[in-house]
C-alpha cells in the first residue's frame, strides 16, 4: 500500500513537471543564431525552493507553487519542482540502475512514451545529503521530446524530497554541461 502511496506521489511530480514545462515562461531572444548555448554568456543565479536551493540560469522566472501544493519555477522550455518533505517508501539502498529502468514504466509511463534511461547515479552526495539522479528521456503528449532529471534526496530529520529538473530536447539556451551544473547544485538547507 505504501508503494501505490509513493509511486502515485511520484506520478504526480512527473505530471507536475510536465504541466509546468509546457507552459513554463516565455522563450528567451536568443541573438545567436546557430542554436549553440555556449555562445550566449548565461548567469546563474540560487534559487529557494521550501528547503531546496539550486542555481538556475537567470532566465528562469521566480518560484510559485503548483496546484498540487509542490513549489516549481519555469524557464523556456523547462522546469523544476520540488516536492517535499515527504516519506518515500522506496529507500536510498534499494535504487539501483536495474531498479531505476524497471520503474521507469511504472513512474512516468502515464506522462511519457519512448521511455529511456539516460544516467542513474547513486548513492550521490549533494552536500552532506545521500540521494539519488534518475535521468531518462520521453516524448510527453504533444510530442515534445525532453530529458528528466529526478533527483531524490534522503535527510532523516527533515524529511525525503522530489527535485525534477526537466528541458526539451532541443531547447536552446541549455546544454547537457548546464543540465550536470543545474543538478550538482541541489542542496538541502
Amino acid at each position: 500500500m505504501k508503494m501505490k502511496k509513493i509511486l502515485a506521489l511520484l506520478c504526480a511530480l512527473a505530471m507536475v513537471f510536465t504541466l509546468a514545462a509546457c507552459g513554463g515562461g516565455d522563450d528567451v531572444a536568443d541573438d545567436n543564431t546557430d542554436g549553440d548555448p555556449a555562445g550566449d554568456e548565461v548567469t546563474m543565479k540560487a534559487v529557494t525552493l521550501g528547503d531546496v536551493s539550486i542555481d538556475l540560469p537567470d532566465f528562469f522566472g521566480e518560484p510559485q507553487e503548483t496546484s498540487s501544493g509542490a513549489l516549481g519555477v519555469a524557464g523556456p522550455e523547462s522546469s523544476v519542482t520540488v516536492a517535499g518533505p515527504v516519506e518515500m517508501d522506496i529507500t536510498l539502498d534499494m535504487w539501483s540502475e536495474e531498479f531505476a529502468e524497471a520503474s521507469l514504466e511504472g513512474l512516468f509511463g502515464a506522462t511519457y512514451t519512448d521511455l529511456t534511461l539516460i544516467s542513474f547515479q547513486g548513492p550521490a552526495d549533494f552536500d552532506g545529503t545521500p540521494g539519488v539522479v534518475l535521468a531518462f528521456g520521453g516524448t510527453n503528449s504533444k510530442g515534445v521530446e525532453r530529458v528528466v532529471y529526478n533527483v531524490y534526496l534522503y535527510n532523516e530529520d527533515q524529511g525525503d524530497y522530489v527535485v525534477s529538473y526537466m528541458r526539451s530536447l532541443e531547447n536552446a539556451q541549455i546544454d547537457e554541461s548546464m543540465d550536470a551544473a543545474i543538478v550538482g547544485s541541489i542542496t538541502l538547507a
